[in-house]
């Protein structure tokens, strides 16, 4: 039973005698006197104390013994850890030392194979080399797994190193041997080689002089030089010539081909469509800048030549004359001149106006085709990165169907990236220089109008620039400009 349960089983008594103690009737006066209510109660809840204190040193005692219990436990259990945390510790260092092993281990195998690997490519390039001198190696054996076998290729690797310095020098010595080639004609033709050791060789046939480069498949083929004749003559008469042209080659495997130069087609091919409009907004902007520097090649002739009179005749008085002079003229000056001189009977602001507008009448036909131009010099450039676009996606399109194992493959749409941009910058860069000096040119001829026009009020007005002035300021046409203080007298 628990002590919770023992003392609510004491509570229930002390209140039983309780209970009975107030429900005793007081004796009569004949019957002895029973102890008093009191007392009865003090001695059962003496009692009850001293069982609930006997009950307490129990439950004390009890406790101490779990205590005791539950240190022991817990000493044991801190010892297991101690224990298995060793275990664990060893443990980690037993997988770590044996993971070096393994580590070793494969560094040592992937030494052995690359061994192999070595052994068996330098066997592979010495059996090239040895046949081209005439030397065959012995027969190669493998293992029951198909590997190479290692007493076998060692015997290999010994008559390698046996035979390599008398091959060696062989393939060094310059020599003339009976051999066959092919003519540019594509004919063989047979007779004595001249051998530059194992990089060159030239042909002494008659009628096929000359270098000779790989055909492929161990074959020679003639690569016809200037100076070839001359170069034979002297071998054969014994006598080393001044320059021996030579084609220095690696192996006779692959053959040699003279890579012809792109013609302006094959580089628009490979730019795509793309490239075709960027070439084609090339053109055009070729044309409009030819156009536009033609027009202002016109709009600036005869300009001096006509101002030059035309004042002359103001100087004079002679009004009338200098319109007919500028009436007759055919350019953008003889309009402005002519304007200006038919209003010089008008108030000065009218005047100016009349000016203004004269030259604002040629100013669409000095700036014909200027914006155009600008536009297509800054379309071109986003156009060839728009190429680029394109030919990336259509490289990566290829490398998703067919991986990247032919080059030849990408080549296309890397070319289309490349080339357009390049065909892109080509159309932009003179596009955008000519367009500003075409610009500059046609601000200078607005301002010669300017000009020519106010030199030809002031020359009306009679006003010339001061004597005083060491050098005056003049036009474009070679006329002095009027100063500020003529304008005003002017006016």
């Amino acid at each position: 039973m628990s002590p919770r349960a023992r003392l609510s089983i004491a509570a229930a008594a002390i209140a039983a005698v309780v209970a009975a103690t107030v429900a005793i009737p007081f004796p009569a006066a004949a019957q002895p006197r029973p102890p008093a209510p009191g007392a009865r109660l003090t001695d059962a809840y003496k009692r009850e104390v001293a069982f609930l204190e006997s009950e307490k040193a129990a439950l004390e005692r009890r406790l101490a013994e779990d205590r005791k219990a539950a240190d022991a436990r817990k000493a044991s259990a801190r010892a297991e850890i101690s224990a298995l945390q060793g275990r664990v510790v060893s443990a980690a260092s037993e997988a770590e030392r044996l993971e070096q092993l393994l580590l070793d281990a494969e560094r040592k195998l992937d030494a052995v194979e690359q061994s192999e690997d070595v052994g068996e490519d330098l066997v592979a390039r010495a059996e090239s080399a040895f046949s081209r001198a005439g030397v065959k190696l012995p027969e190669a054996a493998t293992t029951a797994d198909g590997k190479p076998d290692p007493a076998r290729q060692l015997e290999q690797l010994g008559f390698i190193f046996e035979r390599a310095p008398a091959v060696l020098a062989r393939q060094a010595e310059v020599r003339i041997e009976a051999g066959g080639y092919f003519d540019v004609n594509g004919a063989r033709v047979e007779g004595p080689i001249l051998h530059v050791g194992a990089i060159a060789s030239f042909g002494l046939v008659d009628g096929a002089v000359g270098p000779l480069a790989p055909a492929g498949e161990e074959r020679l083929k003639l690569c016809p030089t200037p100076g070839a004749a001359e170069a034979a003559t002297r071998l054969r008469e014994g006598k080393a010539p001044a320059t021996l042209p030579l084609f220095l080659y690696e192996s006779l495997e692959k053959g040699a081909e003279r890579k012809a130069g792109k013609t302006l087609a094959q580089i628009m091919e490979a730019g795509g469509p793309v490239g075709w409009v960027i070439v084609s907004l090339g053109l055009a902007a070729a044309l409009m800048m030819l156009a536009r520097a033609g027009l202002l090649a016109w709009a600036s002739r005869g300009g001096r030549r006509l101002l030059r009179p035309v004042l002359a005749a103001l100087s004079r008085g002679d009004v009338e004359a200098a319109r007919a002079l500028a009436a007759r003229a055919r350019n953008p000056a003889g309009r402005v001149l002519g304007a200006t001189l038919a209003s010089l009977d008008r108030p000065r602001e009218q005047l100016e106006d009349r000016v203004a507008e004269a030259v604002l009448h040629e100013q669409p036909h000095l700036a014909r085709f200027g914006s155009a131009i600008l536009v297509l010099a800054a379309v071109a450039p986003l156009l060839g990165l728009l190429g680029t676009v394109t030919g990336m996606i259509a490289t990566f399109d290829i490398i998703t169907e067919f991986g990247t194992g032919n080059p030849k493959l990408l080549s296309g749409g890397i070319s289309e990236a490349l080339v357009t941009t390049e065909l892109g910058l080509v159309v932009a860069i003179p596009a955008l220089l000519v367009g500003h000096v075409l610009n500059g040119w046609a601000e200078r001829i607005r301002d010669s109008l300017d000009a020519a026009a106010l030199a030809a009020v002031n020359r009306a007005a009679g006003l010339e620039p001061p004597a005083a002035a060491p050098r005056p300021a003049r036009t474009t046409d070679g006329e002095p400009v009027t100063y500020p203080a003529a304008r005003e007298a002017a006016a």
